[in-house]
């Protein structure tokens, strides 16, 4: 079975959409800052952690059994609010980072609009085979009227 066609975006409905994604961006940082200071928490308890070192265990005394399944509630916020961003029709990029890309349309061509968290709108592009390094400025492609909300 064909994966389902991805929305294509407009700027305006990226630009649009930047309200509500940023504020749900900013939520996971902070979600991943205490993902982190646990980890490192749980790191200094136990040594190094893979998927198994979060699992309880009946041995596990209380402030540690507690640490864990902190840590398994928060890394599974994590992702299931990141799938929503991307069942809105959003890829996500990098998640530290708050990258994503949006669907888009440039001069007939199908690329991905590039935001990343912190931004005030989405002012860059690239192909779909080129990354973060390949953004390109909408401003020659949109008049600068355009690119501004």
């Amino acid at each position: 079975m064909p994966s389902p066609k991805p929305r294509v975006w407009t700027l305006e409905e990226a630009n649009g959409a930047l309200p509500d994604l940023s504020f749900r961006i900013g939520r996971q940082m902070v979600l991943l800052a205490e993902i982190e200071e646990r980890l490192r928490s749980l790191e200094a308890s136990v040594g190094t952690i893979d998927e198994d070192t979060l699992a309880p265990a009946e041995d596990d005394p209380l402030v540690l059994g507690t640490l864990k399944a902190e840590l398994r509630d928060r890394l599974e916020r994590f992702r299931s609010a990141w799938r929503e961003v991307e069942e809105m029709g959003v890829v996500v990029k990098d998640p530290r980072v708050g990258l994503i890309d949006f669907y888009g349309e440039v001069e007939g061509d199908i690329v991905f609009l590039c935001w990343q968290y912190g931004e005030r709108q989405v002012g860059f592009w690239h192909s779909l085979d080129g990354g973060f390094a390949a953004r390109q400025p909408l401003d020659p492609v949109f008049p600068k009227e355009r690119v501004l909300n």
